[in-house]
């Protein structure tokens, strides 16, 4: 009799168990969505959210932002401010993003099968003000006639919030700087000859309630006389990292599959794949990657300061891989237009310039495959330009008059490219280590295109 007792008592609690999870267990539309707080944040800072918390019934959920307001109401932009990742409601403020000191408010949607709910003021966060920090512009270089009165730089990224007031520290009798913006423009015509050009760093000041950042060489305009080649594409990268090459206009894609190519007089093939010959962070250094690295720079001045070059070192594994620019329009230049570029090589290891190539290659933009660029047929304007590049410093002090001097080059652009949009790449082709090791390295200081 007892035992009957204890085999009910026992069903009763499984079933009361199994009723219990089922009415636990939510089903409808999404409700009860929640963000941890965010507390100090630094306008122009990048920060993350904690990932949310909220009912969805148990399948999957899309998040979007669709609204972010001030304390006046006012709707804030935002693509260039906020992310958000649509599976699982991360919100990421962006680095560099445009906020003001304020107080900010989210709203979020949250969609799944059933339904989608719109919630309002789910977050909120107050934006502080510091010190301005990390000014640069993007590009750094460019080239101007000296007749263009139309020619404006594009506006620099500050973190600190604003707002701003920008200063030009020298060379104003030839440029000014929209104190607002921080848009720079010609002051006036500059009287230059036909064949010359020359070469401005410029020097700026921003400052906000907290104080100000001076930055000098921040960037260099070229005054060009009528018949010098107007830079239309400057490569530009930051210090590459773990999680970042630091390409900032350019991109690095390796190549697999089976390449063939001529050695030493005689035609070679291998088969490179993506496990053995592909992009590895190792020393704080890419390999089998182009990514940005930072050297002691000595300007025309004598001044010493850092640049970053964008470098290629394949560390004994064969490797194809394509430096390319993004698209260069051509479509306003029928005339004449050519790639320049600048760089150096460096050996260890008994490694030869035969076996280890980079070349210069183009491509119609209309013949691009886009889901497989590197695949693309490309055209070889150059074989190899590796040995016009100098040699590496013995002592890691880069001279910008070595490179001007000895270590550049132009390669002239074919006629049938003209008035088309392009892309050029750098193609470093590291074969055959039973010819020589593989363990070269590229440093490439500046990859340009101009036309006229």
């Amino acid at each position: 009799m007892k035992k009957n007792y204890f085999s009910i008592f026992l069903s009763l609690w499984i079933l009361s168990s199994c009723t219990q999870e089922k009415v636990e267990q939510y089903v409808g539309q999404p409700k009860d969505l929640r963000y941890a707080g965010v507390a100090d944040y630094k306008c122009g800072d990048f920060f993350t959210t904690y990932q949310p918390s909220v009912f969805v019934g148990g399948g999957e959920a899309e998040f979007k932002i669709t609204n972010v307001i001030n304390t006046s109401g006012e709707e804030i932009e935002v693509t260039n401010n906020f992310s958000i990742d649509p599976g699982n409601g991360v919100i990421s403020f962006l680095e560099y993003n445009n906020l003001l000191p304020d107080e900010y408010t989210f709203d979020i949607a949250v969609t799944n099968a059933i339904a989608e709910v719109n919630f309002q003021n789910v977050l909120s966060f107050e934006a502080h003000q510091a010190e301005p920090s990390g000014l640069y512009y993007l590009p750094n270089l460019y080239s101007t006639y000296g007749t263009n009165m139309e020619f404006s730089t594009a506006l620099p990224n500050v973190k600190g919030g604003g707002p701003y007031t920008y200063k030009l520290n020298n060379h104003t009798d030839v440029f000014t700087i929209d104190a607002t913006t921080g848009s720079i423009h010609l002051a006036k015509e500059y009287t230059i000859g036909d064949d010359e050009f020359k070469e401005f760093k410029l020097d700026v000041t921003v400052e906000n309630a907290q104080g100000e950042q001076m930055q000098e060489s921040i960037m260099d305009i070229e005054v060009l006389g009528a018949n010098i080649g107007q830079l239309i594409f400057h490569g530009i990268a930051i210090k590459g990292d773990s999680e970042s090459y630091g390409l900032q206009n350019l991109t690095s894609n390796n190549y697999y599959g089976t390449v063939t190519k001529e050695l030493s007089g005689e035609e070679y093939t291998t088969v490179l794949n993506d496990s053995t010959h592909n992009p590895k962070f190792v020393g704080e250094t890419w390999r089998r990657a182009w990514a940005g690295q930072v050297f002691p720079y000595q300007q025309e001045d004598g001044v010493i300061t850092e640049r970053v070059l964008v470098a290629y070192w394949s560390d004994s594994e064969e490797s194809r891989s394509f430096l390319a620019t993004e698209t260069v329009d051509l479509t306003n230049y029928t005339t004449d237009a050519y790639i320049e570029t600048s760089g150096l090589w460096r050996y260890s290891g008994g490694a030869e310039h035969v076996n280890q190539h980079l070349s210069v290659a183009i491509i119609d933009v209309a013949e691009l495959d886009e889901g497989s660029p590197v695949a693309s047929e490309w055209e070889i304007l150059e074989n190899d330009i590796s040995d016009r590049f100098i040699q590496f410093p013995t002592d890691g002090l880069i001279k910008e008059m070595d490179l001007k001097l000895e270590g550049s080059l132009e390669i002239q652009i074919p006629d049938k490219y003209l008035g088309k949009q392009i892309q050029v790449a750098l193609i470093a082709d590291f074969l055959n280590p039973e010819i020589g090791a593989l363990t070269r390295r590229f440093y490439v200081h500046e990859l340009q295109v101009r036309a006229k």
